[in-house]
């Protein structure tokens, strides 16, 4: 759900395209997929939509502006997802050992 969810979420300097594709090659479920892409970029223009409405156009320049800090939160989030799957990998691991 994560790798569906994560780049639906990215801002628009990220491309969304490849992502879609390698989830195709990947063979991701496709309810994952339609959950996921739905959530992830609902959550995406409802907060750009919400900025906007808000802040009018000084919305849209901060969006610009921050550009490469929304990327490395993405990218941290995603380092995050993975350290959270090798710890419950490694947990599993030690669980069936001490079988």
């Amino acid at each position: 759900m994560a790798s569906v969810f994560l780049p639906a979420v990215a801002p628009f300097p990220a491309p969304f395209k490849p992502f879609v594709i390698a989830q195709g090659a990947f063979q991701v479920p496709f309810t994952t997929f339609v959950v996921g892409t739905l959530g992830g970029r609902g959550l995406l223009f409802f907060f750009e939509g919400f900025l906007g409405a808000r802040y009018g156009e000084a919305a849209k320049q901060f969006i610009m502006n921050q550009k490469w800090a929304s990327i490395a939160v993405v990218l941290a989030l995603i380092v995050v997802f993975f350290m959270i799957r090798r710890v419950s990998i490694l947990r599993r691991a030690r669980y069936s050992q001490a079988d």
